[in-house]
């Protein structure tokens, strides 16, 4: 395979993986944000 052909898929696999680790990180925050919250809501009607 042509190097800038392997460069440029090589590329497009490390910006994936990195998309990938980034939207992982989001999800994982945001779905502890919302778990925080209703906790802290049932809490108060406790």
């Amino acid at each position: 395979m042509d190097k800038s052909v392997k460069d440029y898929l090589q590329n497009i696999v490390e910006q994936a993986k990195t998309a990938k680790e980034d939207t992982q990180k989001f999800v994982k925050q945001t779905v502890e944000d919302q778990v925080t919250h209703v906790v802290e809501k049932v809490e108060l009607l406790l």
